[in-house]
């Protein structure tokens, strides 16, 4: 899903993904990370908002 959902994020676009687990914000934001430099923003009790923007070219 994450190469699906990164193709409609035009190039220097950002994106959001809320509702993950802290837990699992490593494994996902590693399933982004060819297509967009993205981290986690905020956490909160455990959950986290993992936010980033789309490079150029990967």
């Amino acid at each position: 899903m994450a190469s699906m959902l990164a193709s409609k994020v035009k190039p220097g676009g950002q994106i959001a993904l809320s509702g993950v687990r802290a837990r699992h914000a490593d494994e996902l934001a590693a399933a982004y990370a060819k297509w967009i430099d993205i981290g986690v923003w905020r956490e909160h009790e455990g959950w986290v908002c993992l936010a980033g923007t789309r490079r150029e070219s990967h």
